[in-house]
This record gives C-alpha cells, structure tokens and sequence, in this order.
C-alpha cells in the first residue's frame, strides 16, 4: 500500500512561527503528485485551526525531511536556529494583506490568503471569527 504522505522517501511538515519560536504540528501534508508538481493538504480544519486577533501578522514554514525525522525534532533544531540543512519555504503574511482579504466578510465567512516563495506556491484559508480570525487548511504545489 503507498503511503500518501511520501515522495522520494521525504515527508512535507507545516510549522507556525509566533512568540519567537516554530511549532510543528503533529501531521504531515497528504500529496498528490502529478509529472512535476507536488500538491500537498491538510484535508481536515482539525489538523490545523488556529485563531489570531485581528491586528496578528501570521508566518508559516513547509518543511521537507526525510521519513524517520521526527516533527519534535524538526522543531527543536528550528527553535535551535538550524535551518540551513533543512529543505524549506517560509510565508510571512503581514496584517494588512490579512485585513484586506478578510474586512468586508461576515461573521464565519472565508477566504483564501496565496503566497509564492521560490518553486512553492501556498495557500491558508481564513475564517472571520469574533474580533479576530482563524488559519486553516494549508496547502501548497511544489514543482519539481
């Protein structure tokens, strides 16, 4: 059986930077791969849903690693400053973009949020919620 969260024996985490640190969740991206492009999930809010107040930037890293790394372990060497052997793309999405895409929504409302960096194009689905918003439901295509 193939496991759909492989390609060439590496996994794609997802990580959120706030408070001067990485979190990595506890889930990896399922792909679907396709000639030269990669396209990776979370299919469930569960795996990822967090909430910002209004006036938060948000910054978020995909992560390439080999299958027996660990997402504690990717998130200590993150929070240890190594990064630079790690395969990754990072997206800073600041509040003004965040504000304009989400400010004439209703309550519960969505949208997405794009962003390119380098051969990675990703995407965050926002929710307006209360005072502020919620992230959920990454997804990225890679090219390879």
């Amino acid at each position: 059986m193939n496991d759909i969260s492989l390609y060439n024996n590496t996994r794609f985490l997802f990580g959120v930077y706030e408070e001067n640190k990485w979190f990595i969740c506890n889930r990896r991206f399922l792909l679907n791969i396709k000639n030269s492009n990669i396209f990776g999930q979370f299919i469930t809010s569960s795996w990822f849903n967090k909430y910002y107040d209004k006036n938060n930037s948000i910054e978020f890293g995909i992560f390439q690693l080999n299958i027996d790394t660990k997402h504690s372990v990717l998130q200590n060497w993150l929070n240890d400053g190594q990064i630079e052997n790690i395969n990754h793309w990072i997206f800073k999405i600041d509040n003004k973009e965040i504000q304009n895409k989400i400010n004439d929504l209703k309550q519960e409302q969505e949208t997405n949020i794009s962003i390119s960096n380098k051969n990675m194009h990703f995407c965050v689905r926002l929710m307006k919620f209360n005072t502020g918003f919620l992230a959920t439901l990454p997804e990225f295509n890679l090219i390879v």
